[in-house]
Protein backbone atom coordinates (compact mmCIF):
# COMPACT_ATOMS: atom_id res chain seq x y z
CA UNK A 1 0.00 0.00 0.00
CA UNK A 2 1.24 3.77 -0.77
CA UNK A 3 2.02 5.29 1.98
CA UNK A 4 2.68 9.30 1.83
CA UNK A 5 1.93 12.58 4.14
CA UNK A 6 2.13 16.26 3.54
CA UNK A 7 5.58 17.51 2.97
CA UNK A 8 6.78 20.80 4.45
CA UNK A 9 9.19 22.93 2.72
CA UNK A 10 11.83 25.81 3.53
CA UNK A 11 10.43 29.59 1.95
CA UNK A 12 12.48 28.89 -1.21
CA UNK A 13 10.04 27.14 -2.23
CA UNK A 14 7.79 29.61 -1.93
CA UNK A 15 6.46 32.54 -3.81
CA UNK A 16 6.29 35.80 -1.76
CA UNK A 17 3.13 37.31 -2.49
CA UNK A 18 3.99 40.62 -2.59
CA UNK A 19 7.64 40.63 -4.21
CA UNK A 20 7.73 40.72 -8.08
CA UNK A 21 7.77 37.64 -9.70
CA UNK A 22 10.29 35.03 -8.94
CA UNK A 23 11.60 35.99 -5.65
CA UNK A 24 10.28 33.41 -2.97
CA UNK A 25 9.32 33.76 0.90
CA UNK A 26 13.00 33.34 1.68
CA UNK A 27 13.97 36.96 0.53
CA UNK A 28 11.11 38.72 1.39
CA UNK A 29 10.89 41.74 3.44
CA UNK A 30 9.54 39.47 6.64
CA UNK A 31 13.08 38.23 6.45
CA UNK A 32 14.73 41.64 6.83
CA UNK A 33 12.59 42.19 9.78
CA UNK A 34 9.41 44.09 8.56
CA UNK A 35 6.46 43.21 9.63
CA UNK A 36 4.50 41.62 6.24
CA UNK A 37 0.28 41.69 6.43
CA UNK A 38 0.70 38.77 4.77
CA UNK A 39 1.84 37.00 7.63
CA UNK A 40 -1.11 36.60 9.11
CA UNK A 41 -3.26 35.24 6.35
CA UNK A 42 -2.24 34.63 2.58
CA UNK A 43 1.20 34.22 2.62
CA UNK A 44 2.08 31.17 0.93
CA UNK A 45 5.28 30.03 3.09
CA UNK A 46 3.16 31.03 6.57
CA UNK A 47 -0.13 29.62 5.81
CA UNK A 48 1.11 26.07 4.97
CA UNK A 49 3.58 25.86 8.07
CA UNK A 50 0.02 26.37 10.03
CA UNK A 51 -1.51 23.95 7.76
CA UNK A 52 2.13 21.67 9.27
CA UNK A 53 1.55 22.60 12.16
CA UNK A 54 -2.02 20.93 13.41
CA UNK A 55 -1.31 18.21 11.12
CA UNK A 56 -1.55 14.44 12.34
CA UNK A 57 1.48 13.94 10.26
CA UNK A 58 4.40 16.17 8.40
CA UNK A 59 6.87 15.41 6.41
CA UNK A 60 9.99 17.95 6.03
CA UNK A 61 14.30 17.41 5.61
CA UNK A 62 16.67 17.32 7.90
CA UNK A 63 17.64 21.21 7.32
CA UNK A 64 14.15 22.67 7.65
CA UNK A 65 13.70 20.57 10.54
CA UNK A 66 16.90 21.67 12.59
CA UNK A 67 16.14 26.05 11.36
CA UNK A 68 12.80 26.09 11.86
CA UNK A 69 13.36 24.82 15.37
CA UNK A 70 16.72 27.07 16.04
CA UNK A 71 14.60 28.96 18.89
CA UNK A 72 11.51 28.22 20.69
CA UNK A 73 8.14 28.18 19.15
CA UNK A 74 9.04 26.13 16.01
CA UNK A 75 7.62 22.58 14.77
CA UNK A 76 9.24 20.19 17.64
CA UNK A 77 7.31 21.36 20.79
CA UNK A 78 3.98 18.58 21.47
CA UNK A 79 5.46 16.25 18.74
CA UNK A 80 4.98 12.23 19.82
CA UNK A 81 6.67 10.47 17.52
CA UNK A 82 10.11 11.55 15.04
CA UNK A 83 10.56 9.43 12.79
CA UNK A 84 14.29 9.64 10.98
CA UNK A 85 14.90 8.75 7.44
CA UNK A 86 18.35 7.57 6.38
CA UNK A 87 19.11 8.17 9.83
CA UNK A 88 22.71 7.13 9.21
CA UNK A 89 23.17 10.68 7.59
CA UNK A 90 21.79 12.58 10.39
CA UNK A 91 25.14 13.52 12.09
CA UNK A 92 26.41 14.74 8.52
CA UNK A 93 22.94 17.00 8.67
CA UNK A 94 23.37 18.05 12.18
CA UNK A 95 27.16 19.03 11.63
CA UNK A 96 26.16 20.96 8.83
CA UNK A 97 23.60 22.71 10.62
CA UNK A 98 25.76 23.79 13.52
CA UNK A 99 28.77 24.85 11.03
CA UNK A 100 29.98 28.12 11.41
CA UNK A 101 31.90 29.86 8.50
CA UNK A 102 33.00 33.79 9.50
CA UNK A 103 34.09 35.37 5.99
CA UNK A 104 36.73 37.96 6.23
CA UNK A 105 35.42 40.33 3.69
CA UNK A 106 32.31 40.68 5.91
CA UNK A 107 34.41 41.27 9.07
CA UNK A 108 36.33 43.71 7.26
CA UNK A 109 33.11 45.67 6.28
CA UNK A 110 31.54 45.41 9.59
CA UNK A 111 34.12 44.99 12.18
CA UNK A 112 37.80 46.40 11.28
CA UNK A 113 39.03 45.86 14.52
CA UNK A 114 38.43 42.07 15.13
CA UNK A 115 38.93 41.44 11.53
CA UNK A 116 42.73 42.96 12.52
CA UNK A 117 42.69 40.86 15.71
CA UNK A 118 41.35 37.58 13.83
CA UNK A 119 44.94 37.92 11.58
CA UNK A 120 47.52 38.83 14.48
CA UNK A 121 50.06 36.04 13.96
CA UNK A 122 50.02 35.98 17.66
CA UNK A 123 46.81 35.61 18.47
CA UNK A 124 45.85 32.87 21.56
CA UNK A 125 43.48 30.12 19.26
CA UNK A 126 41.97 28.41 22.70
CA UNK A 127 38.45 28.11 22.79
CA UNK A 128 38.28 30.98 25.26
CA UNK A 129 40.21 33.50 22.86
CA UNK A 130 37.58 32.61 19.95
CA UNK A 131 34.96 33.29 22.53
CA UNK A 132 36.34 36.80 23.19
CA UNK A 133 36.94 38.06 20.02
CA UNK A 134 33.55 36.57 18.76
CA UNK A 135 31.99 38.72 21.62
CA UNK A 136 34.29 41.90 21.10
CA UNK A 137 33.20 41.17 17.31
CA UNK A 138 29.57 41.17 18.20
CA UNK A 139 29.72 44.43 19.92
CA UNK A 140 31.73 46.15 17.20
CA UNK A 141 29.18 45.09 14.67
CA UNK A 142 26.09 46.29 16.83
CA UNK A 143 25.57 49.71 16.22
CA UNK A 144 26.02 48.88 12.27
CA UNK A 145 23.62 46.56 12.58
CA UNK A 146 21.02 48.86 14.30
CA UNK A 147 21.54 51.35 11.24
CA UNK A 148 21.21 49.14 8.81
CA UNK A 149 17.79 47.38 10.75
CA UNK A 150 16.60 50.86 10.93
CA UNK A 151 17.13 51.55 7.17
CA UNK A 152 15.44 48.90 6.24
CA UNK A 153 12.32 49.20 8.84
CA UNK A 154 12.05 52.91 7.18
CA UNK A 155 11.89 51.80 3.75
CA UNK A 156 10.44 48.76 3.69
CA UNK A 157 9.43 47.06 0.46
CA UNK A 158 10.98 49.73 -1.58
CA UNK A 159 14.50 49.57 -0.31
CA UNK A 160 16.98 48.63 -2.33
CA UNK A 161 18.41 45.71 -3.19
CA UNK A 162 21.94 46.82 -2.23
CA UNK A 163 20.92 47.58 1.25
CA UNK A 164 18.94 44.01 1.89
CA UNK A 165 22.42 42.54 0.60
CA UNK A 166 24.31 44.37 3.11
CA UNK A 167 21.87 43.64 5.67
CA UNK A 168 21.66 40.08 5.09
CA UNK A 169 25.57 39.55 5.49
CA UNK A 170 25.74 41.21 8.55
CA UNK A 171 22.59 39.37 10.23
CA UNK A 172 24.38 36.40 9.08
CA UNK A 173 27.86 37.19 10.44
CA UNK A 174 26.42 38.07 13.81
CA UNK A 175 24.64 34.65 14.13
CA UNK A 176 28.30 33.13 13.56
CA UNK A 177 29.49 35.00 16.12
CA UNK A 178 26.13 34.55 18.33
CA UNK A 179 27.12 30.81 17.83
CA UNK A 180 30.94 30.65 18.65
CA UNK A 181 30.22 32.86 21.85
CA UNK A 182 27.95 30.34 23.26
CA UNK A 183 28.95 27.25 21.82
CA UNK A 184 32.39 27.04 21.26
CA UNK A 185 34.34 24.49 23.54
CA UNK A 186 37.35 22.03 22.84
CA UNK A 187 34.94 19.69 21.52
CA UNK A 188 34.82 22.12 18.28
CA UNK A 189 37.87 22.28 15.47
CA UNK A 190 38.31 25.42 13.83
CA UNK A 191 40.35 25.98 10.68
CA UNK A 192 42.05 29.76 9.37
CA UNK A 193 41.97 30.12 5.58
CA UNK A 194 43.02 33.02 3.27
CA UNK A 195 39.22 33.64 3.53
CA UNK A 196 38.05 33.44 6.67
CA UNK A 197 37.58 30.77 9.66
CA UNK A 198 35.23 27.94 9.71
CA UNK A 199 34.24 26.14 13.22
CA UNK A 200 32.59 23.01 13.48
CA UNK A 201 31.67 20.31 15.78
CA UNK A 202 34.13 17.25 16.71
CA UNK A 203 31.28 15.16 17.80
CA UNK A 204 27.87 16.44 16.74
CA UNK A 205 26.19 13.71 18.97
CA UNK A 206 26.52 15.53 21.57
CA UNK A 207 23.86 18.62 20.37
CA UNK A 208 21.64 15.57 19.20
CA UNK A 209 18.86 17.19 20.94
CA UNK A 210 18.84 20.01 19.06
CA UNK A 211 17.29 17.32 16.05
CA UNK A 212 14.89 15.14 18.65
CA UNK A 213 13.64 18.57 20.16
CA UNK A 214 12.20 16.44 23.26
CA UNK A 215 10.40 14.19 21.07
CA UNK A 216 9.33 10.98 23.92
CA UNK A 217 9.31 8.37 20.88
CA UNK A 218 12.00 8.07 18.13
CA UNK A 219 12.37 6.15 15.12
CA UNK A 220 15.13 5.97 13.02
CA UNK A 221 15.15 4.39 9.97
CA UNK A 222 18.16 3.26 7.74
CA UNK A 223 19.43 0.56 5.02
CA UNK A 224 22.87 1.54 6.26
CA UNK A 225 22.65 2.21 10.10
CA UNK A 226 25.03 0.21 11.70
CA UNK A 227 25.30 -0.46 15.49
CA UNK A 228 28.09 1.40 15.76
CA UNK A 229 26.52 4.30 14.57
CA UNK A 230 23.82 3.79 17.17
Amino acid sequence: KEFSMPTMMGMANYPCVIAPAGINCDHGICKLGVKCAYQESGCHYFDAAKRARVAAEISVNYAYWLNINRTPGGMGGGIKLLALDEAHDAPKHLSSFLRVDISDEDLRKFCKASFKSRLDPEKDETPEAWISWAKAALDESGPEHGKLAAQIQAQGLGAPGWLKAEFRKIKELRAGLETISTELSDSWAWEKSRSGAAFEPLDPGKFAERLFCGAPKICLTSATLTQAQI
